[in-house]
């Protein structure tokens, strides 16, 4: 189970804050991909998938 982070800083601007993730998922011919996805919190902007 995850637990919440209290510490967490409040995005206030651009650049502020950023979050990145893995996801993954399969190809319909089996073989699997993963990226790294990271977003910035306040304008939710995608720069880099990976």
């Amino acid at each position: 189970m995850a637990k919440l982070r209290d510490d967490r800083a409040k995005a206030v601007g651009l650049n502020d804050v950023w979050a990145m993730d893995f996801v993954s998922d399969q190809l319909t011919t089996g073989r699997k991909f993963g990226v790294l996805a990271v977003v910035d919190t306040w304008s939710r902007n995608v720069p880099v998938l990976d």
